[in-house]
């Protein structure tokens, strides 16, 4: 009735580890290019906020010359 977990042979341990640690790989470089994609949207981001920054003082300073 009580079964215990049999411990897999030495060859299909080998091929476990050996799936897990490819595993392991794709995740890395998954995880690398997700990175590096929200780096690219981060700096984008930066961009577009200063380039608005840049226009709203840009209208402040014209506003002024005009007074």
């Amino acid at each position: 009735m009580n079964q215990q977990p049999r411990i897999p042979d030495l060859e299909t341990r080998q091929q476990n580890v050996a799936r897990i640690r490819e595993a392991c790989r794709l995740l890395d470089a998954w995880t690398l290019k997700l990175d590096e994609v929200l780096a690219m949207l981060e700096a984008d981001n930066h961009r577009q906020r200063q380039e608005r920054l840049d226009g709203k003082y840009r209208r402040v300073q014209e506003k002024i010359g005009e007074s």
